[in-house]
Formats: structure tokens, C-alpha cells, sequence
């Protein structure tokens, strides 16, 4: 954990700070790339991946059952030879898609309780998505990675990165984003899909998740 405040003169009161986050918005994202590069390096010599992921945000495996996994394969084909590293992917993206609140889920999800929300919501629509930078996560390689954002990485070991990061289809890895309203494309027929791939961890996620809850006296 890490104490996060504005910078002088502004004051660190909740009504000052949502207005600064909404008025200063390049001044907002400028100070957040301080913080992530400030983690990114403090943790370098710890972990050679380091994943920017925020808690409405899952990723969705389709030929993996663990990130690990995922991200093994990934090396696999990126092999790092000595005196190319200038020519490795300096992150690995998955882009987004959105899963809608606003859909019920699957008959195979309805019967899971309300607060484990992400796997409940199994449908997500298909309408098209623009992809850019800002609809894509990375998870940085420390290995290459010295300047990062939220989105992806400003500068590398070497200085200017030379290569960008590898971004991936979606049919075989995406970021599952839960916040977005599919509002009136998806009152038409076939406009939605089951991503069911979360379930197959119900099992294990359920009771865990429950015993936390019921220890913290929420449920």
C-alpha cells in the first residue's frame, strides 16, 4: 500500500480531489505515471512481470487455465536472445471487452450469489470495439521496463523503446472490464455472448470468497 495525495496547492479533501481528477485531467494521468513507475522499479529485482489491473478488471483465459500459464507461452514465443533485447515486446497487452452490468447472466451463473459479481456476469454483448491504447493493459516486463503508465510503457532499460508491446487477439486472451451499460444494442436478437469461462473456478472461488466475507462480518 501506498499513501497516494495531490500535489501543492491542492488540498487533500475529497470534494477538492474529484474536482482536480476531473479538471486537471493531464496533470492527473501525469502524476498516476509517477506512481506506477515508482512500483514498477521498487519491485524490479522481485518479480520479472509486474500486471496493472484494476478490481473491475478480470482476465479472460481461453486456451489457459492460469495467467502463468498464459504469460509462459507468451516468453516461449518472444524468446530473449543475448544482445537482442532491444527486440522484445517491453509488455504484454490483453485489449478489453466489456461485460455489461446490465445483463442478466447465464442460467449456468444465476444461481451464484450477488457478491461474486464479475462471475455472475457472464454475458457481454457484441457490438464492435474501437481498440486503442486506453482499451489495452499491460503486464510490464521488468526486465525491459523503466517508464511505465496505465496503459503502457513510456521508456526501457536501454532508453527509447525500440519495440513496441505485443498486443493480443481477443479470441485467445482478452480483459474482461465489468462496468459498461449495453443499453439499447443489446435489446436486439443475437446481440449478446457467454463468456462463461470463470465458472469452472466456482468451486473453489465460492467458499473462499464467502468464509473472507462472513470472518469481515459483511454477509
Amino acid at each position: 500500500m501506498v499513501r497516494f495525495s495531490y500535489p501543492e496547492p491542492y488540498v487533500n479533501e475529497p470534494s477538492i480531489r474529484r474536482l482536480w481528477f476531473l479538471i486537471e485531467q493531464r496533470k492527473r494521468f501525469a502524476m498516476q505515471n509517477v506512481y506506477f513507475t515508482d512500483c514498477g522499479l521498487r519491485h524490479m529485482h522481485e518479480y520479472r512481470f509486474i500486471v496493472h489491473i484494476d478490481p473491475d478488471e478480470i482476465p479472460m483465459l481461453r486456451q489457459h487455465d492460469t495467467f502463468p500459464q498464459w504469460l509462459s507461452d507468451q516468453l516461449e514465443s518472444h524468446p530473449i536472445k543475448p544482445g537482442q533485447e532491444k527486440r522484445q515486446p517491453p509488455a504484454h497487452k490483453l485489449i478489453w471487452y466489456y461485460h455489461q452490468k446490465n445483463l442478466e447472466p447465464a442460467p449456468s451463473a444465476a444461481s451464484l450469489p450477488e457478491y461474486l459479481w464479475a462471475m455472475r456476469h457472464t454475458k457481454r454483448s457484441l457490438e464492435k470495439m474501437v481498440v486503442s491504447p486506453g482499451k489495452t493493459k499491460p503486464v510490464y516486463d521488468m526486465d525491459l521496463a523503466t517508464g511505465l503508465f496505465s496503459h503502457d510503457v513510456l521508456a526501457c532499460a536501454y532508453g527509447k523503446c525500440e519495440r513496441g508491446s505485443h498486443t493480443y487477439k481477443r479470441d485467445v486472451a482478452y480483459l474482461a472490464h465489468f462496468r459498461y451499460d449495453c443499453q439499447d444494442f443489446c435489446k436486439q436478437p443475437n446481440s449478446t455472448v457467454d463468456e462463461t469461462m470463470l465458472l469452472k473456478y466456482k468451486d473453489q472461488v465460492l467458499p473462499a470468497v464467502t468464509k473472507v466475507l462472513k470472518d469481515l462480518q459483511l454477509i
